[in-house]
């Protein structure tokens, strides 16, 4: 068993007791098979957030961000998460 077997069968066990589903489970698992596939089998808790990120999350301009949000029906204020109020689409939009 190497590090990387260690830290997915202590990561389930966590997840175990935070009463996660099996297929949530199983899709953490793949997602973290295939982050160690791609760097090469590099220990998990050595990665830094860079190479994590730079599997995960897709390289964005400002404008695409900002169409996502108006696409997903909002904006984040006073922590939750609804329609922005005014603005050229008016409020929840």
């Amino acid at each position: 068993m190497d590090a990387n077997d260690l830290t997915l069968a202590s990561y389930e066990r966590h997840l175990r007791i935070k009463r996660r589903s099996p297929r949530t489970i199983q899709g953490y698992r793949e997602a973290l098979g295939q982050l160690i596939a791609h760097h090469d089998g590099a220990d998990l808790t050595e990665m830094t957030r860079a190479e994590v990120e730079a599997l995960y999350l897709p390289k964005r301009s400002s404008g695409q961000v900002r169409r996502h949000v108006r696409i997903r029906g909002g904006c984040r204020r006073g922590g939750h998460v609804g329609g922005c109020s005014g603005g050229r689409d008016g409020p929840g939009r």
